[in-house]
């Protein structure tokens, strides 16, 4: 930058990332070099510092109605910022974004009196504390600050599912030899059967019951089967095992159908097609590690 003459350069600058404002900008602003800012939001680490915090009062001192606003502004006050380009995905943040285009900018004074640069106590290290997870995500997959929430939960829920079950899978197969290896043919035509018979209460309960209460009575349904399975086993004769055995062995597999059916089921309630393809790889990701 000291010996070309460049039209413009391209740097990453945030209020949490602000490494380029001590050289590179400044250089470009004194080589007359136009500065494009890429991620103002630091790829979503600064609204998940905020999440749940108001903004500053001296905040309306400079028009900000949001945080977002606020972030961008503080990123085109800087005297040789020519402008920042951030990532939206939906209309409404391009609404938000736009908001900081208008009113007042912070002066050298107020960014100087209100970053801290880090300093215990300061408004920036009060507000964007941010832990090490949020920080990783956000660096390894394309999820906003708003659906980190939502993706978490989702995450530990496939991974309890499919961690159950292979917990559970041993024990399964286990007692299904135990009926001998000739009758496991039957063993997973019972599963068929199983499934078909059912799917129909299942589909009912589906479209009569709203999404949270037919979760919630799935698993008590299911959770009820596995206390009930482990007292018959307990009180059973060895020669009763054999046939408990076998229909657990058939309760298994079709708990693990439908486990997993109300799960995905619940994901496409939760998460729209544009979601979905940015997040379904990480949430599938937890089935894996699961199983493992």
């Amino acid at each position: 930058m000291k010996k070309e003459s460049l039209d413009f350069i391209q740097v990453d600058y945030a209020l949490d990332n602000r490494d380029a404002g001590d050289r590179l900008i400044p250089l470009a602003g004194d080589r007359g070099m136009a500065v494009m800012i890429n991620l103002p939001f630091g790829r979503g680490r600064l609204f998940n510092a905020v999440q749940g915090k108001k903004l500053p009062e001296w905040a309306a001192e400079i028009d900000c109605a949001s945080w977002a606003q606020f972030f961008l502004k503080y990123i085109v006050s800087h005297p040789a910022v020519t402008c920042a380009v951030p990532g939206m995905a939906r209309a409404e943040y391009v609404v938000d974004n736009l908001g900081a285009a208008r009113g007042r900018l912070p002066d050298a004074a107020t960014v100087n009196s209100k970053e801290g640069r880090g300093e215990e106590g300061s408004d920036s290290s009060d507000a964007l504390t941010i832990g090490f997870l949020p920080r990783l995500l956000v660096r390894v997959i394309d999820v906003r600050p708003e659906e980190m929430r939502a993706l978490g939960w989702s995450w530990l829920y496939i991974f309890s599912v499919l961690f159950s079950y292979y917990i559970l899978r041993p024990i399964r197969d286990e007692m299904g030899v135990a009926g001998g290896v000739e009758n496991l043919q039957w063993l997973f035509t019972g599963t068929l059967l199983g499934m078909l018979v059912i799917n129909p209460p299942f589909a009912a309960l589906v479209a009569r019951l709203p999404r949270v209460k037919f979760i919630a009575v799935s698993y008590r349904f299911f959770l009820a089967n596995l206390l009930l399975f482990a007292l018959l086993l307990h009180v059973a004769t060895a020669e009763q095992n054999i046939w408990i055995g076998r229909l657990f062995f058939i309760w298994l597999s079709v708990f693990n159908l439908f486990v997993v059916s109300i799960f995905w089921a619940m994901m496409v309630d939760v998460f729209d097609a544009e979601q979905g393809k940015r997040l379904f790889g990480f949430i599938a990701a937890g089935a894996t590690l699961g199983g493992i």
